[in-house]
């Protein structure tokens, strides 16, 4: 067998010597047998294990059969955990037990086959409770987000050639698109050749009775009355009243007949609705649509559509005056929609490619989508063209991020779907707002082109005046635009992910006042890359401003940001300040990128770069302020200067690598070597009340300490102290010290 599959059978043949008969006897067992079927048409693979026996008259034996699958694949639909067991003669094929899994629930089926007559016949029941719609690989469920939990329970019976099948089928909780239909229920029972079918949903207002033929070309007809029916899609309230009548053949659907009568239809959006005036009539013969009677009024809103489809032709009017809110029910992407629209059309030609002449005008209309609701576009006025299969937008006005838009273009149709775009705009004084710290006032033009597979969003941008006034904290920044800042493979471009090509340009316009720094930018940049993956290349400057640095201002004399990167927002700079404290100006100067930065410190007269940490910190060099133990403050202040806050990038992740329950590298300076350097500390706990830390001044001369911290309570600790210091203030060569505290917590809450 193929796939490795293996068979054995084991067992005899012998002659009863009474009756002179021939006999079978055995066992068999099938190990990874595959079932494939050889037309493509009929999608079918399985691959299972059996075992069973065979006994009796060797020309008419009895198969008893057990037989078990993982997974079967029957049209693209998978069933999995599949377990039969059934007996097979010649002339009959009884099911004792069939169940597997599909589409989240259990089904059993069993019954008997009879193939032994010139009339095969059927007896199988089928049943199973709470099918999951949302895992049926079916595509239209997929398509329309179509849920809900079905059971059924049905009767096949009757001959091969001609099966009656009985029994109904349920579906509760059905969900289109987020949008509830309530439950359905389904009957159907046949008999001489005939299927009756019966179908109830939304609470009994849509009912449905058909009857199907079971002969060649499955003649059929349905009668649907539709009562009421109340259905809430996309903020509107849909009420319909009326009856569908149908009939024709499966086998030629196309050419079947169906007539409507609508004597109801309410549409309702907030304040405005739309009503029939009169029955409307819609037929369908022979592939040819007629509509009569279509005509909808309410207030001041208006739709009219007259004439249909014939031969594979449009001949369609279409007059309307309504609000926009209608907008919402032909796109979910629209979520909020208000004004009005007067708009007349001619759709004739070809139903592959119609052709469609008329105008529509927009007044005060308001429209947000669910991909930007921050840029929704508010007192439209703007005037459209119909033209073959081009829509010309020949004048536009409106308000979006409270600047004014001034827009022109085309956009090119294919059977009633957009399928180029060429739209360009011009806009002025446009406020974009990020939180409560960023926002920028901008003119420019900007333009959309392409298709629905790939577009381009391009224009130009001038800054006139922005303001970025967020407080900073630099270590934490820099932590998250590491985080950030990895390159990520960029989402495909598309309709709603365009190419981006825009220039940005301002001139002394960009502010930033914040705790680091007060400046006025001028720009040039290129936005590139896409709207879910923007990329900024260019440059930006700035001439004077102030920095501040450790509480000391600092005057800016210049800033260069260059945007060179074309995979990921890394920009390098150079800056370079200075300050006056007492005699002294204290040069500061700054390059790199931001994760790769140094920052050099000079001074006229020249002094080293410890004594000039301690004039930012202290105000005087260190030669100035030290004096014994007033020496170790001043330079630990001064260390601190340099290095605060450093210490946080990198303890958090070592910590908890090694186990320590915490781990510092903090600013310090060493009174015995007079000089400042990094100090690490390092605290583990040993048992609940006891642990010890262990600190260590890096320098060519160490410093060490090891610190025990016995709890005897809450409240009382005892504490051991050991140092070491190999060069002590006296210049001998090592000196050691042992003491002790008893330590008393007192908590106030």
């Amino acid at each position: 067998f193929n796939k490795n599959g293996t068979f054995d059978f084991s067992g005899e043949i012998f002659e009863n010597k009474y009756s002179k008969k021939e006999y079978i006897t055995g066992n068999f067992n099938a190990l990874n047998i595959h079932l494939t079927s050889e037309k493509p048409s009929v999608p079918i693979y399985a691959a299972f294990n059996s075992s069973g026996k065979m006994d009796g008259e060797l020309d008419n034996p009895v198969f008893k059969i057990s037989a078990d699958s993982k997974k079967i694949e029957i049209y693209n639909q998978y069933l999995t955990d599949v377990n039969f067991l059934f007996s097979l003669t010649k002339s009959d094929l009884t099911v004792k037990k069939l169940d597997w899994f599909y589409g989240g629930a259990i089904f059993n089926g069993y019954g008997s086959l009879n193939f032994g007559s010139k009339n095969n016949s059927y007896d199988i029941r089928l049943v199973s409770n709470r099918i999951n719609l949302t895992d049926l690989n079916f595509k239209p469920l997929k398509k329309y987000h179509i849920i809900g939990n079905a059971s059924v329970n049905l009767h096949i019976g009757g001959s091969f050639n001609l099966p009656d099948i009985s029994g109904n089928a349920s579906i509760d909780g059905i969900y289109v698109k987020d949008y509830s239909l309530g439950n359905a229920y389904v009957r159907v029972s046949s008999s001489d050749g005939r299927m009756a079918l019966s179908f109830s949903a939304l609470k009994n207002s849509l009912k449905t009775k058909a009857a199907v033929s079971l002969k060649k070309g499955y003649s059929y007809h349905f009668v649907t009355s539709i009562n009421l029916l109340n259905i809430n899609y996309r903020k509107t309230r849909f009420i319909l009243s009326g009856g569908i009548y149908g009939s024709g053949k499966i086998s030629d659907i196309k050419n079947s007949y169906l007539f409507s009568k609508l004597d109801y239809i309410y549409l309702k959006h907030g304040p405005f609705f739309l009503k029939n005036t009169k029955n409307i009539k819609i037929s369908y013969m022979g592939g040819m649509l007629e509509l009569s009677g279509f005509k909808l009024t309410g207030g001041n809103n208006y739709i009219q559509v007259r004439g249909g489809i014939r031969d594979n032709q449009y001949h369609i009017i279409l007059n309307d005056r309504t609000d926009l809110w209608i907008l919402g029910i032909l796109s979910d992407k629209i979520i909020n929609s208000s004004g009005f629209i007067t708009a007349s059309a001619d759709i004739f030609g070809p139903v592959a490619s119609p052709r469609i002449y008329g105008f529509a005008n927009i007044e005060k209309g308001l429209i947000e989508t669910s991909e930007y609701p921050s840029l929704a576009a508010s007192r439209i006025f703007a005037g459209l063209i119909f033209d073959n299969n081009m829509i010309l937008l020949k004048k536009a006005r409106f308000r979006m991020l409270n600047g004014i838009f001034s827009a022109r273009g085309l956009i090119r149709m294919h059977n009633f779907k957009p399928s180029y775009y060429n739209i360009s705009a011009g806009f002025n004084s446009v406020i974009y707002r990020k939180s409560n710290y960023f926002y920028a006032k901008i003119n420019g033009n900007i333009g959309y082109s392409g298709n629905n597979e790939s577009s381009v969003l391009y224009g130009n941008a001038d800054i006139k005046k922005a303001l970025y006034d967020k407080r900073v904290n630099l270590s934490s920044f820099l932590l998250s635009y590491k985080n950030y800042n990895i390159v990520k493979s960029h989402s495909a471009s598309g309709i709603f992910n365009p190419k981006l090509n825009i220039r940005i340009t301002s001139d002394k316009g960009i502010s930033i006042k914040n705790n680091i720094v007060h400046t006025d930018l001028s720009a040039k940049l290129h936005l590139i890359g896409t709207l879910y993956d923007p990329i900024i290349m260019g440059t930006a400057n700035a001439e004077n401003g102030k920095i501040y640095f450790r509480g000391t201002k600092f005057k800016l004399s210049y800033a260069n940001l260059d945007f060179n990167n074309q995979y990921k927002i890394n920009p390098s700079f150079d800056i370079a300040a200075a300050t006056h404290i007492n005699q002294y100006i204290i040069r500061m100067h700054v390059n790199g990128s931001l994760l790769n930065f140094n920052v050099n410190l000079s001074s006229t007269p020249p002094l080293s770069e410890l004594d000039i940490v301690s004039m930012l910190a202290l105000g005087a060099p260190t030669t100035s302020v030290y004096a014994g133990s007033a020496g170790g403050i001043a330079a630990s202040e001064a260390a601190s200067a340099i290095g605060g806050g450093v210490e946080r990038s990198i303890t958090g992740a070592i910590s908890s690598y090694f186990g320590f329950r915490s781990l510092s590298v903090s600013p310090s300076y060493s009174v015995v070597t007079h000089s400042a350097a990094p100090q690490i500390t390092v605290t583990k706990s040993l048992t609940k009340k006891l642990s010890v830390s262990y600190s260590d001044i890096a320098s060519s001369q160490s410093s060490q300490s090891v610190t025990l911290t016995y709890s005897l309570s809450p409240h009382i600790s005892v504490i051991g102290v050991w140092e070491n210091n190999e060069l002590a203030p006296n210049n001998s060569n090592i000196y050691s010290e042992v003491g002790g505290n008893i330590v008393f917590h007192f908590r106030f809450y």
